[in-house]
């Protein structure tokens, strides 16, 4: 074989493998569009759970700004923009690729703004795990090493402060266990009843490593006259490691809140009870004519019998 001819075949090999590689990363783009749009479907259903509820038992609820923590590609950002059609959603994505896609669906939307950033409870710089745009990617601790990135941290408190934002009527927090560190980052405005709405991601048993347990929420937010209002997206353990619970979604609602619902709940009850008093000092003259002109007919037939 000449050099000339091996230098053809060594294009061709090259050639091939760069089709090769261009094919795989075609597939990868692929699967991973369906795998966001299959995640999509779910969030979807799951948030269905959460409107029914609030619908049915937050009435006097006004949602007009929601951060959404750990906003990944945007598909809660969409829900929200849906619900909340006139709300300004601030959407917070610390891995640089998922940020990017996170950019890309939301662009042209009104009153959305998204942050290339980590909440936590004071600032500083984080490292967070950048697989792709995985959904368990999470900040860790330790210096940058491969496999990571460096994210800026900034406490909520300071970043609402920098923005001149006092009240947040949603705050959705899903950080892959750094949940309860963003929430001490709102703790001035927790303490004040200035977010009216807290969602958290919170593990449910002892061998679940990766969430927060739901137990620990429980210090920070109820001393604040937060309570727990619903728990939404069970989700299980797998068949290997047992037949229990993994994982919720657990809804708090704030001091201001409950105190608006209980008004609305007194005024109803007295507006019944006014309703009910009138309809019956109504009937009761009509019925007393009633009364006595039966009487009075009585009388007249004994009269002319």
């Amino acid at each position: 074989m000449s050099e000339a001819e091996r230098h053809a075949e060594l294009r061709g090999v090259l050639a091939e493998r760069a089709r090769a590689r261009a094919e795989v990363k075609a597939l990868l783009v692929e699967s991973e569009r369906v795998a966001l749009e299959q995640e999509a479907k779910l969030i979807a259903v799951h948030r269905g759970s959460i409107w029914k509820g609030i619908n049915a038992h937050l009435r006097e609820l006004t949602v007009d700004r929601v951060f959404d923590v750990g906003a990944h590609v945007g598909q809660t950002v969409a829900e929200f923009r849906r619900r909340f059609p006139e709300a300004e959603i601030w959407a917070f994505e610390p891995v640089k690729a998922t940020y990017e896609q996170l950019v890309q669906s939301t662009a042209g939307e009104e009153g959305i703004h998204c942050f290339n950033l980590a909440l936590g409870a004071q600032r500083g710089t984080g490292h967070v795990t950048a697989h792709g745009t995985s959904t368990k990617n999470r900040l860790v601790g330790g210096g940058l090493r491969r496999g990571t990135q460096r994210v800026p941290v900034v406490a909520g408190r300071d970043l609402c402060d920098e923005q001149g934002i006092d009240h947040i009527s949603y705050l959705k927090v899903d950080t892959e266990g750094h949940d309860l560190q963003v929430l001490r980052g709102f703790e001035p405005m927790l303490r004040d009843s200035r977010v009216d709405v807290v969602e958290v991601e919170a593990g449910m048993n002892p061998d679940n490593e990766l969430h927060v347990p739901l137990q620990e929420f429980l210090p920070v937010l109820q001393p604040h006259g937060y309570r727990l209002f619903r728990i939404f997206r069970q989700a299980s353990e797998k068949p290997i490691k047992g037949p229990y619970l993994r994982r919720v979604n657990a809804l708090f609602i704030s001091r201001s809140v409950i105190e608006r619902h209980r008004a609305a709940a007194v005024s109803r009850k007295k507006g019944d009870e006014g309703r009910t008093l009138a309809s019956r000092k109504g009937e009761t003259p009509e019925g007393g004519r009633s009364s006595l002109a039966a009487v009075r007919a009585a009388l007249r037939r004994r009269l002319h019998s």
